[in-house]
């Protein structure tokens, strides 16, 4: 799991311009789009400094699940879906 969540993190960091095809006229979607892939860099280190770890405690991974850095990009993204869902009605 470890593993596939640190790819994962990889490709966000490739940012949203890639993964919406929707039209950003105003930037908005660009700059947040720069904030998660801020947020997926740093999540991604964590997830990386937990994988180099000879042994994987439940403490361990209780402290990932807490990093700031993890919450801030589940935001991340919670946010940019609803805004996507948003632009996409009015954009049909």
């Amino acid at each position: 799991y470890l593993r596939r969540t640190h790819e994962t993190l990889g490709a966000l960091e490739g940012g949203l311009s890639d993964l919406t095809g929707v039209p950003d006229p105003d930037g908005a979607f660009g700059a947040m789009g720069e904030v998660m892939q801020r947020d997926a860099r740093d999540t991604r280190a964590a997830v990386g400094l937990t994988m180099a770890q000879s042994a994987i405690s439940s403490q361990l991974i209780d402290n990932l699940n807490a990093s700031i850095h993890f919450r801030a990009l589940l935001t991340d993204l919670f946010l940019i879906d609803e805004a996507l869902k948003t632009t996409l009605a009015s954009v049909s």
